[in-house]
């Protein structure tokens, strides 16, 4: 086989979730205030439309892990909406800070997969980071778990779900692994 790509766990998720919550919550009291104090406003309305959208994305963010038909559902382009009418209602520091959350939200709940090739190991970091093999001292998946060792003893373990280690013939991919480290 030419390459491997294994997924791995995202740990900041969970982390992610509660702050995009709080993010939500905030953006919606924001558009609540504001639709209350500027109706009179010629951007009243268009301030109307961002509490829809806000109340409607919070709502669907916690209803997600209970329904298949949203499940990929991403809140961070109601932000983005959201971000374009603060920064058309004259609010260019909301507009700003929101639609910065919501590209950083984009990028940090990605899938986070590994890709092994010939060449190196392309790791998912932002930005995404290169380790050559060289450089490796040795790869291994065992029980679910994928540890990287670097010769500099830096070292990454990663705990694999067990549907996706299902899918990888570990001695294979070890043996991969082993080649490439051999400098083949």
């Amino acid at each position: 086989m030419n390459s491997f790509s294994i997924i791995i766990p995202n740990d900041k998720a969970a982390s992610y979730k509660v702050v995009t919550l709080f993010i939500s919550f905030i953006n919606l009291m924001a558009f609540g205030y504001a639709v209350i104090y500027l109706t009179s406003s010629p951007t009243g309305s268009i301030l109307s439309i961002g509490l829809v959208i806000s109340l409607l994305a919070t709502i669907v963010f916690f209803l997600r892990p209970y329904n298949d038909y949203i499940k990929n559902f991403r809140i961070e382009i109601a932000f983005i909406i959201c971000a374009c009418i603060w920064i058309f209602s004259g609010n260019y520091l909301l507009g700003v800070l929101l639609f910065v959350f919501a590209l950083a939200g984009l990028i940090a709940n990605r899938k986070q997969i590994i890709h092994f090739s010939k060449q190196q190991i392309r790791y998912p970091s932002f930005p995404e980071k290169i380790l050559l093999w060289e450089d490796v001292d040795f790869v291994l998946l065992k029980d679910d778990i994928l540890t990287i060792e670097m010769k500099d003893n830096r070292l990454m373990q990663f705990s694999i779900d067990k549907e996706v280690a299902a899918e990888i013939d570990t001695a294979e991919f070890n043996q991969y692994c082993k080649e490439r480290v051999g400098g083949e």
